[in-house]
This record gives C-alpha cells, sequence and structure tokens, in this order.
C-alpha cells in the first residue's frame, strides 16, 4: 500500500506531543526497511537531515517526503468559514489525493475525516471524564472536542491508545467496535534510552539548585495539579523535617502566575524552582540528578514523564489515575492526587528507605525498556498489513 504519515510538526515547548512524535518518527526511519509498504511522510519541517542521521543504508527509497501545510488547518475553517463545508480540510484531502494515499496515518490526533482510510491515536477523553477543568471547559473548548471525537473516531479505520482502560473508554463513549480501538502502549522516548548513564551534578548547577530535589516536567495546566505538589511539599518540611526542595519544567498555558501566588502565599517561594521550558539534554540531567520524579496530575491514563523518568534512573511516585498502574505496573509508587497528605507520605517512604529507592530505580529501567518506539512502529506495521488484505478487494 502507498501510506502517508502526517506529522503535527508540535514544538518543543508543546511538551509530550512534541516527544511522542519525535520518538515515533525516528523509529520509523529505523525499521521502515522492515515493511514493504511506500510512504510518504508529510512535515513542514526539512527532515532531510533526520534522515542522513539515521543512515541511508536502512532509510528504503521507497520513502518520499512531502511539504505539508495541513496543521490544524480545521481549527481555522471552523471558526472562519462554518458554513462552508466543502472549504474545510481542502488542503489535506488535496494532499491525499495528490499522493494516491491508500491509507493516512497519523502520529498526533487526525485533524478530521480523511479522503480514505485512517489511523488515530486517541491519548485521553478528559473532557468526557473531568469537563471541569478550564482548559477543556472554557471558551466552547470541550464542545469542540466532543464535536471533532464524534466524527472523526467513529470513521477512523483503527485508533491507537496505550491502555486497556483508554481502549474502554474510547468504546463506552464513542460506540467504536472493540476490534477497531488497538492496544499500543506509549513508548518510552528514544531521547532517554539513549542518553549518558553518568550522573552528572555539574549539569544543573545553572540553575542554582542545591540539596535534594524533586522533579515535576509538566506545563501550567490546571489538571497538572502543581498546587498540592506544593502543599505536600510544605508537610515534607515541617511535619516530616525533610530538607527538600521542588523543581518545576514547563511553559506556561495561563496557570503560571495562579501556582506562584499560592507558592508565595505557603511561604514555599525559596524551596520552589521555577526553570521554564528547557531543552532535552537539560531535563536529562534534571532527571539523573532528582531524587524522585513526583507526577500528580488528574490525567491519563497516557503519559510521557514517567517513562522518561524510568529510563534515566528516577523514582517515580505518581498519580493512581485510572490506566497509571497499567502503564508503571510495579515500578512505581501511587497516589491520590486531590490528597497532598498522600503525597508527602509517598515522598517520605521512599526518602527513608534506600532499598525501595534502588528497587524503583531497576524496577524503572527495565519497564523502560520492555515498549520502545521501535516496538510501537512495527506493531503498527502488522496493523496495516492487516488492513492490506482487505483493501486489496477494491481498486
Amino acid at each position: 500500500m502507498r501510506v502517508g504519515i502526517f506529522l503535527s510538526d508540535a514544538p518543543g515547548e508543546s511538551g509530550g506531543a512534541h516527544t511522542y512524535e519525535q520518538n515515533l518518527l525516528l523509529s520509523f526511519l529505523s525499521v521502515a526497511h522492515e515493511s514493504h509498504h511506500e510512504y510518504v511522510i508529510f512535515s513542514k519541517n526539512d527532515l532531510t537531515p533526520i534522515i542522513r542521521d539515521c543512515s541511508q543504508d536502512k532509510v528504503p527509497k521507497s520513502i518520499v517526503l512531502r511539504n505539508s501545510l495541513v496543521r490544524f488547518v480545521n481549527y481555522f475553517l471552523d471558526n472562519v468559514f462554518p458554513s462552508y463545508p466543502d472549504l474545510k480540510f481542502s488542503t489535506l484531502k488535496r494532499a491525499i489525493k495528490k499522493n494516491n494515499l491508500e491509507m493516512a496515518v497519523f502520529f498526533c490526533e487526525a485533524p478530521e475525516v480523511t479522503g480514505c482510510p485512517f489511523i488515530t491515536p486517541v491519548w485521553d477523553l478528559q473532557h468526557r471524564s473531568q469537563p471541569w477543568f478550564p482548559e477543556i471547559s472554557k471558551k466552547g473548548i470541550g464542545e469542540k472536542r466532543e464535536k471533532y471525537y464524534l466524527k472523526t473516531l467513529r470513521r477512523a479505520s483503527f485508533i491507537i491508545t496505550g491502555t486497556s482502560v483508554g481502549k474502554a473508554e474510547i468504546v463506552s463513549f464513542y460506540g467504536i467496535p472493540e476490534n477497531r480501538v488497538r492496544i499500543l502502549p506509549m513508548p518510552t522516548p528514544h531521547y532517554c534510552l539513549s542518553a549518558p548513564k553518568k550522573r552528572t551534578v555539574e549539569s544543573i548547577k545553572k540553575f542554582h539548585i542545591t540539596g535534594d530535589y524533586l522533579v515535576y516536567p509538566a506545563q501550567f495546566w490546571a489538571h497538572k495539579n502543581h498546587i498540592n505538589a506544593i502543599l505536600a511539599l510544605k508537610i515534607l518540611r515541617e511535619r516530616y523535617n525533610l530538607p527538600l526542595s521542588l523543581v518545576f519544567v514547563g511553559s506556561d498555558k495561563g496557570n503560571l502566575a495562579y501556582v506562584q501566588k499560592i507558592t508565595s502565599d505557603q511561604k514555599m517561594t525559596p524551596n520552589v524552582h521555577f526553570l521554564g521550558f528547557v531543552s532535552s539534554e537539560d531535563l536529562i540531567s534534571l532527571y539523573q540528578n532528582a531524587y524522585a520524579l513526583v507526577f500528580p496530575t488528574f490525567f491519563g491514563p497516557d503519559n510521557v514523564p514517567p517513562l522518561e523518568a524510568f529510563a534515566l534512573g528516577c523514582p517515580v511516585i505518581a498519580s493512581n489515575v485510572p490506566g497509571a498502574e497499567e502503564q508503571m505496573g510495579d515500578a512505581a509508587l501511587f497516589f491520590d492526587p486531590k490528597k497532598p497528605e498522600e503525597i508527602a507520605r509517598a515522598v517520605d517512604l521512599l526518602y527513608t528507605s534506600h532499598s525501595l529507592r534502588n528497587t524503583l530505580i531497576e524496577k524503572g529501567y527495565t519497564r523502560a525498556h520492555q515498549w520502545t518506539g521501535k516496538d510501537f512502529i512495527r506493531s503498527l506495521f502488522l496493523i496495516l498489513d492487516e488492513f492490506e488484505s482487505v483493501r486489496k478487494n477494491w481498486e
């Protein structure tokens, strides 16, 4: 089959979406020679250097690069031309038709129903599960997401999700037949698996962090629950007498000022570091030197930071949201994200037991290597092969 790979080209500041997509792209290029299908990659970025780095002898000639202008065009047309459905997504559909695609694969969520069979991932459906958070309730965002999923998921040939919890939600919320929802766990990012194992304290000196610290890489959305991480830190310092600090990494999505205010109100400002967006190299160093990753998000079931931490020898303490244990197994300590006291108890348990911390590091490392980007892509190839046997029945 002639298969289109569509990239959203999410910027680094977007967080997990960028990490996830880049991981899959690099993994695809490294194992594409194992697939007999022809591929056309659509991206607005020049991928030639990336292909060169993946070794030309492994990248088959059947891969073609195309410049893409289809990113987020659905949002523009929905708002500017809502009464002219024939205008919508014409760029994407023209690209599919012009390149004679028989299947479209989206590494990030498909922007619309395409003119050919397509595969799309779904990371979460929290607009249905927890619709009260402002980032999915204000300005009609929840309604737009619902409209999108109602239309797109019912037309998708296959939907990719990372856990059985995610699959159950897709089937239940949107009436999708189970055989069209495939579980491909979120893979451990390649840049973490290939990172130098050496722990260098010098690499984080520029951040002026001293002593043991907890790291939390997350953009400043309300659902990321930075507030309870701060309240837990206060409990740890005042009740448990643990000299820990807290390091936040991530871009502001509208909630940063509020988080900083609460930090000040709780008199935790000297103990909380706001680093903003950092490079991959700096994030690796922050993980490797952290006492633990504390991950109090309310959203799931698929999340990237625990996988990054596993690969980099950083023990994980995470929210017990639905699907979290399926993703992380016994390689993490879990807590109720609504209860700062539980977060603090989990951190104290880890801090007072070096054997437990070492066990979690070992289990995390094993977990990180169980499912990589290459495993994900090879499973995707099997789905394409399966569909090809159906596709042969029509022109």
